[in-house]
């Protein structure tokens, strides 16, 4: 019981991108959350809070 390599191939590009997908959409959520956070270590600093 062997596989067509073609077949496999197809698998292996399927799961690969799904995973790529969404190791770019944390990488967006998280570059978004430390932007935020930078903006509001800024915008503290302007205020001289710390």
């Amino acid at each position: 019981m062997s596989y067509d390599l073609v077949k496999f191939e197809s698998i292996i590009y399927n799961i690969a991108n799904k995973e790529l997908k969404a190791i770019e959409y944390l990488g967006g959520v998280l570059g978004f959350v430390v932007g935020l956070v930078q903006l509001g270590i800024v915008l503290l600093g302007e205020f001289n809070v710390f």
